[in-house]
């Protein structure tokens, strides 16, 4: 694998290996996208976590909303905004289990792939938070507060017992 998480073609053999080696990485990336060299299929517990963490975020939401409903602040920028923040917050945790999905089979960038995913992310979600300030349809606050969330879904989730990790099976 090399630097940026492509596969790093082997000594070319014949010509048409040796052209593909000397062409552009766009070219390069392309090939092995062809081939399926960079297509990943999720996991099925990537898929679940972040269906679980889908669920707890828009409960949460309905909670905000009633919280908005009690203090005489809801309208329809507060559920504009709760979806723009859930939107964001799930992508973010579903991209954050691809990404480490993907980092576990590299072995040697596999922590600078996870840095600049990181990156990458928390850029996405900053761009978020500019959107719901910058634009009238969406309420701050409202965008904000999904965001973090799934890490208190993963608290109530544990804290009553309804996080039960896959056990590892042994191979003979």
């Amino acid at each position: 694998v090399g630097e940026h998480g492509f596969a790093i073609l082997p000594q070319a053999v014949c010509k048409k290996e040796r052209q593909l080696a000397q062409a552009p990485a766009r070219l390069r990336r392309s090939y092995l996208k062809a081939q399926g060299g960079m297509r990943m299929k999720v996991q099925k517990a990537v898929l679940k976590e972040t269906g679980h963490i889908a669920i707890g975020v828009l409960i949460a939401d309905v909670i905000m909303c009633i919280v908005f409903a009690l203090l005489k602040k809801f309208d329809y920028t507060v559920v504009l905004g709760a979806l723009l923040g859930t939107g964001i917050a799930v992508a973010n945790f579903f991209f954050l289990g691809v990404t480490l999905q993907k980092a576990v089979g590299m072995q040697e960038f596999a922590s600078k792939y996870v840095r600049q995913s990181y990156s990458l992310r928390m850029f996405f979600c900053f761009a978020g938070v500019i959107v719901s300030v910058v634009a009238p349809c969406f309420h701050p606050i409202a965008a904000i507060i999904p965001l973090l969330m799934p890490q208190f879904v993963i608290y109530a989730m544990r804290a009553l017992g309804l996080y039960k990790p896959d056990k590892p099976t042994e191979n003979p």
